[in-house]
């Protein structure tokens, strides 16, 4: 009977060690799709970041020079909040956008964080 409960509860440690490794992994990034828009010589264009690491800053591709005009009207169409940012390297004014929300084109960004 000890050998067949230590066997079990064995058994039963595995199983949650294994498990483990999984579940770190699914919270490290947001699942989901964040788009904006940002414009260009020839016309507005979107943008997207697709199940964007979590908790780590990310500078927008197409508006890292600051020279051209910041990204606007963002999307989170992710499972987790997302704090846009109106300089690069999240920094300067923030703003927290809720799962599936979205802000109108007034509201400007260059980087993002999702937590």
């Amino acid at each position: 009977m000890r050998l067949r409960n230590s066997v079990v509860a064995t058994l039963g440690a595995i199983g949650l060690v294994l498990s483990i490794p999984g579940s770190a992994s699914a919270a490290a990034s947001a699942h989901g799709t964040f788009q904006y828009r940002y414009d260009s010589p020839d016309a507005p264009h979107i943008g997207q970041l697709i199940d964007p690491d979590s908790r780590v800053c990310i500078n927008l591709p197409e508006v890292m020079d600051e020279a051209y005009p910041a990204a606007f009207h963002p999307e989170n169409q992710t499972d987790t909040v997302a704090t846009a940012w109106t300089g690069l390297n999240c920094t300067g004014d923030s703003d927290a956008i809720n799962p599936y929300r979205s802000r109108s084109d007034r509201f400007t960004l260059r980087s993002v964080i999702f937590s």
